[in-house]
């Protein structure tokens, strides 16, 4: 198999052997629930010593129930009154991942990849698989509990009815050959399985985009999910541009950033200028309409999925001279910002160095490169990123690529944002920027007479006695 693995697990998170193709998402599923244990006689406690480098040793007593270990012990995490609350994580139940991933690695059909995770508990993951005959699948990688009854108001279970058993990949619905011919997936809500997964998953942003483009290319060769794996077009962001001027055109109001945003198609390119635009007036916008007395904005009020889903409501819910007012105030502080940034590249950036590279004072000497960076918060290749009227950084976002053909063994082709080797100072620590920068792909090869044509150099390790 060829692929990709995490440091320090032994298997393959996404690849390719000579019956399959596989890659996933985090499918941000609830794997665990804080109980209440309160009268629970099975509280057990012990001593333990946490032993601290070049400083005392502490004495504390630990508790756990049947349902977990006691949070509300903690100074940081108090129960209300007659409480004692405790932790109960699937992650403690006794699950397999490792021996999971290393039975989908050896796979051969949709079939008995579904099957090789039967045992894989932590975390949720949405699985997709291609096989060589044809089919495709999506599973959920997961134990979810059956949880029972609980009230609406309240996040903490009541005892040992919490749980009534687990769900696992083999019992949770599953996409098998849809007649759209595609799968796809974005953290999106695994609506697929059958039963609720969770409560916070990202909007469907990045797998209706895949849908579109799938859609107008129809057959698809290798090249067209290069270009795909490589978009960088917000769709929503497109539609709330439109809206923004719509509104403005109702109100009749004009502004030179409004010219701009009307010639906008949602493109975080690096060299657009029409993110830049849209970016500085939502950021100025969001404080118009929900700063409190102290000029302060909630997060939660401000993420993507409830931009897309409120902004315009919450505009139009004033009256118009209030909008108009809104409005203006908005174009007129993001106009000074707008002005500083001739592109989006030049604004949105991103850092590539060691993680040591966060520390104060020192992380300089851990950075190789800041640079100008496509991409956004839900674009298939994705730089997340929060509100912003100035120059940052990406948050988060894509760091690797895979591209399989399953009609040849050898057409398979990878790319990091980075490199092999964390070791500082190794030359192929970064070495694969430039590639992934200009588009371009490695190309892993499985069957040995092309493993040999393209990497004729052979390392063999032995011990220091031969």
């Amino acid at each position: 198999a060829v692929g990709m693995m995490i440091p320090g697990l032994p298997f393959m998170g996404l690849g390719r052997n000579a019956d399959i193709a596989w890659g996933g998402t985090n499918a941000r599923a609830l794997s665990s629930d804080v109980v209440n244990v309160a009268g629970n006689g099975e509280i057990e406690a012990e001593r333990v010593t946490l032993r601290t480098r070049w400083w005392f040793d502490q004495e504390l007593t630990r508790r756990r129930s049947p349902e977990g270990p006691i949070l509300s012990d903690s100074r940081f995490i108090a129960g209300r009154a007659g409480e004692v609350l405790a932790l109960r994580w699937v992650g403690h139940e006794p699950t397999d991942e490792i021996t999971a991933f290393l039975e989908a690695m050896r796979a051969s059909d949709v079939e008995s990849f579904r099957q090789a995770f039967a045992s894989y508990g932590v975390s949720a993951q949405n699985m997709l698989v291609a096989d060589r005959h044809g089919r495709i699948a999506k599973v959920m990688a997961a134990q979810l509990p059956q949880r029972g009854p609980r009230p609406a108001d309240d996040f903490v279970l009541q005892n040992r009815s919490a749980w009534n058993g687990f769900d696992s990949a083999l019992t949770m619905g599953w996409v098998v050959d849809p007649a759209s011919g595609f799968i796809a997936s974005g953290n999106d809500r695994p609506d697929y399985i059958g039963r609720p997964a969770g409560y916070f998953f990202s909007p469907r942003d990045r797998v209706l985009r895949m849908a579109t483009l799938v859609e107008e290319r129809g057959t698809l060769g290798v090249e067209d999910l290069f270009a795909i794996q490589q978009d960088v077009v917000s769709e929503p962001a497109a539609v709330l541009a439109a809206g923004l001027v719509e509104r403005a055109d109702a109100l009749h109001l004009l502004h030179p950033l409004l010219a701009e945003l009307r010639l906008w198609d949602g493109a975080y390119a690096i060299e657009a200028r029409g993110p830049v635009v849209f970016e500085t007036i939502l950021y100025h916008l969001t404080r118009e309409l929900y700063a409190n007395s102290r000029g302060e904005v909630s997060r939660e009020l401000t993420s993507w999925a409830n931009l897309q889903l409120f902004l315009l409501a919450d505009l139009d819910a004033h009256t118009p001279q209030r909008r108009l007012e809104i409005l203006q105030a908005a174009l007129a502080n993001a106009a000074g910002d707008a002005a500083r940034y001739a592109n989006w590249g030049e604004m949105h950036r991103i850092r590539v160095g060691h993680v040591l590279g966060n520390l104060p004072v020192i992380g300089g000497f851990f950075r190789i490169a800041d640079l100008p960076s496509a991409g956004s918060r839900e674009t298939l290749m994705k730089r997340s990123h929060n509100l912003e009227r100035g120059r940052h950084r990406a948050t988060f976002g894509a760091q690797s690529r895979h591209v399989s053909d399953l009609a040849d063994v050898d057409a398979n082709w990878f790319v990091l944002f980075g490199g092999q080797d964390g070791w500082l100072g190794s030359t192929n620590f970064a070495d694969q920027v430039d590639l992934w920068k200009s588009g371009n792909y490695l190309q892993l090869p499985l069957s040995p007479a092309a493993v040999e044509r393209a990497f004729p150099i052979v390392m063999r390790t032995t011990t220091s006695g031969g």
